[in-house]
């Protein structure tokens, strides 16, 4: 794990907001703030000037990003809702309808529900979608079940735009991620200029330099409980972390997904192979560093491989 003490080669703001962006959205407005309370003195006015747009830019992501999220989030439960409502009510009522005009095994109803209800309500989503799209289809211009045939089409044209709504609240949340991720970079880099600025203006009086910057949450780098979402078929990156056999960590799983924690070569890719630490849905289970090394890889990363999406909370003992 990446040094937490002040050094000549260390950028302490970088340390300090790795893998937390919530942080950096603390501290990066705090030196905004201060300074901008003391930019009377002209040499700190000019430091804020280059200060400010940078923690502003930072702080507008992130704020995007969360929202963003709970929009996924939002958009996640709707797709869910809908799937229900095919899997029960719709695909009964819809059954029930057809065998009013065709008898349960004439050739007419086998044509329109070949595998019965059981297409609407197992398999993937997209599964599931394309069984109300192969239905609809299926009708084309049967004039006893044109009634029936609209109440579908209303129905797949809710559940397609709220699955199309959910793919793309995923997609922009990808995007701000990496926007973020590059920008919290580039703050901590202002703020390590605001620093050696500030520096050289109190050189005789180092202390003067602490007001600037909330030393409280920089202290208290480390960071050991992680509670995140983790969305279907995705992965996330966690932590940095080299890890030892002794090292210990527990994990909660907190959703409906059955998820894999494992160690990656980039946090840009999940891991494929073996070693990995499985937990069930709504299990509790304690692992160490022997069950996922490999290599010299260093990217704590989880991997949700199901049709659902997840939730977990993790805790490290190291």
């Amino acid at each position: 794990m990446s040094s937490t003490n002040w050094s000549l080669t260390d950028n302490i703001f970088d340390n300090v907001t790795k893998d937390n962006f919530s942080k950096m959205r603390i501290i990066a407005p705090y030196t905004k703030a201060v300074l901008t309370a003391r930019q009377n003195d002209p040499e700190i006015a000019q430091i804020l000037a280059a200060y400010a747009p940078v923690s502003d830019n930072y702080v507008t992501l992130f704020d995007t990003l969360l929202e963003s999220r709970g929009e996924h989030i939002g958009s996640t439960v709707k797709v869910r809702a809908l799937l229900k409502q095919l899997s029960g009510n719709h695909i009964r009522k819809w059954d029930v309808a057809i065998q009013k005009v065709y008898d349960l095994g004439t050739p007419d109803y086998i044509r329109l529900l070949p595998n019965r209800r059981k297409p609407f309500q197992q398999g993937k989503q997209d599964q599931r979608d394309a069984a109300v799209a192969a239905l609809i289809k299926a009708i084309g211009t049967d004039a006893a079940l044109a009634t029936l045939k609209g109440d579908i089409q209303a129905f797949y044209t809710l559940l397609k735009n709220a699955i199309k709504s959910n793919r793309g609240n995923f997609g922009t949340i990808s995007v701000l991620s990496t926007k973020t991720e590059d920008a919290r970079i580039v703050t901590a880099q202002a703020m390590m200029t605001v620093y050696f600025s500030l520096g050289m203006l109190n050189v005789t009086n180092l202390k003067k330099v602490d007001a600037y910057f909330d030393l409280p949450n920089i202290q208290n780098k480390r960071q050991t409980t992680y509670n995140h979402q983790i969305p279907a078929r995705s992965f996330n990156f966690i932590l940095l972390h080299t890890f030892k056999p002794t090292d210990t960590f527990k994990v909660v799983n907190t959703g409906d997904a059955i998820l894999d924690f494992g160690l990656s070569q980039t946090r840009k890719e999940a891991f494929t192979t073996v070693p990995y630490f499985t937990v069930a849905a709504h299990k509790t289970a304690t692992g160490t560093g022997s069950q996922v090394i490999k290599s010299t890889f260093r990217f704590f990363m989880v991997v949700n491989n199901t049709d659902l999406d997840g939730s977990y909370v993790l805790t490290t003992g190291f």
